[in-house]
């Protein structure tokens, strides 16, 4: 987490309230270099909840560092990954774990994103938020599919981590999580969507701060796009192609929420599309990624 200060207090007070044994769990809190309020909520919240807890810092070196360090301390057999912006269901642990003991070939177990209006207060919002939900409900359960689903809540076994030498350090920014599932599917693990597994994410309020997010994700994607050269990163970011799974993707949200909102969809996707670009071309005039070798082992 990093300056979550507004959507924290709901985010870990949703944690600590899980229906799941206290004594089971542990918090581990690893915090980005947050400059406002982030760590004096998580302290006090924590520090009451009567769950074992550590906190860290990843030391500014990024997400691929900051998730690394988690897998380094740990010795239990799940990690459950909670985005600060992000609100559990009260059963989600409980749901997640039962639903790794019966699929012991899945690695990663993501929830299912549900559209909820206090959580998605603008326009911008609402349709990032029907995006997500479409695509939570449409990623095919326990399939080796291409793409992946919303990944702001999930369980990780591991071991299947630990068996493809866990997150690449060199990731500063997004994509830490992809890369990390990319080697896991390689070596047979499997991806899924947990549906009983449910959460609410704050989506992003503004069209500037979605431009951010999604130039910041197709930065991520340059680097990956020179670590694994097999896998054509930009196939499915041709703006013909993004028009097109736009107007799927508003179909199906007004089909599930009956809203008129689901037919800007294409018209975010488009824009989306830029901002996405965008990041991508400044990975490459920064030389993100370019010493990058298609290796599982790469920068561990």
């Amino acid at each position: 987490m990093k300056n979550s200060g507004k959507t924290l207090q709901k985010c870990l007070e949703s944690i600590v309230n899980q229906k799941y044994p206290k004594e089971l769990m542990e918090i581990i809190v690893v915090d980005g270099g947050s400059t406002d309020d982030t760590m004096d909520i998580a302290t006090s919240i924590i520090s009451k909840s009567g769950v074992l807890s550590r906190f860290c810092s990843d030391q500014g070196k990024g997400l691929g560092s900051a998730r690394q360090l988690v897998l380094d301390i740990t010795d239990n057999e799940y990690v459950v990954w909670v985005d600060g912006d992000v609100i559990i269901s009260s059963d989600f642990l409980m749901n997640e774990v039962e639903f790794m003991r019966q699929n012991p070939r899945v690695a990663v177990a993501t929830g299912k994103y549900i559209l909820k209006e206090t959580t998605c207060a603008t326009l911008p919002a609402i349709l990032e938020g029907m995006s997500k939900h479409v695509a939570s409900i449409g990623f095919p359960r326990a399939r080796k599919q291409p793409g992946l689903p919303p990944n702001d809540a999930s369980i990780y076994r591991v071991r299947a981590a630990k068996q493809v030498q866990g997150f690449d350090k060199n990731i500063r920014g997004a994509s830490e999580d992809t890369d990390l599932i990319v080697r896991m599917r390689k070596k047979g693990w499997l991806l899924s969507v947990n549906e009983k597994a449910k959460y609410y994410a704050f989506s992003r309020e503004t069209w500037q701060g979605m431009w951010i997010e999604r130039s910041w994700f197709g930065y991520g994607t340059h680097y990956l796009g020179h670590k694994y050269r097999d896998m054509h990163v930009c196939r499915r970011a041709v703006p013909f192609a993004v028009l097109f799974a736009g107007l799927r993707t508003s179909v199906e949200a007004y089909r599930l929420t009956s809203r008129k909102e689901s037919f800007l969809l294409p018209l975010a996707s488009v824009f989306l599309n830029a901002a996405w670009w965008f990041g991508y071309f400044k990975g490459h005039m920064d030389g993100y990624g370019h010493k990058a070798v298609n290796s599982s082992h790469t920068g561990l």
